[in-house]
């Protein structure tokens, strides 16, 4: 996807976009000038920005805690 698209797809502008690219935080690929973005590796960075909610936390602190005691 262009640019444009990847705004449009983020619901995000254009000028966002250009800043997560500058601050190496978006994946992308260039080629000479141009930017291109695969909607499958910006799905995947979205869902890694996911944050846990306070009972996917505690489940994850139990679960971790009684593997330790084990």
């Amino acid at each position: 996807m262009t640019i444009e698209e990847t705004a449009k797809y983020l619901k995000l502008s254009v000028a966002t976009i250009y800043k997560y690219v500058s601050n190496a935080a978006i994946p992308v690929c260039k080629k000479g000038k141009r930017l291109y973005f695969s909607t499958s590796e910006l799905d995947n960075w979205i869902k890694s920005a996911k944050k846990l909610t306070n009972k996917e936390t505690a489940n994850e602190i139990d679960n971790f805690l009684s593997r330790r005691a084990a």
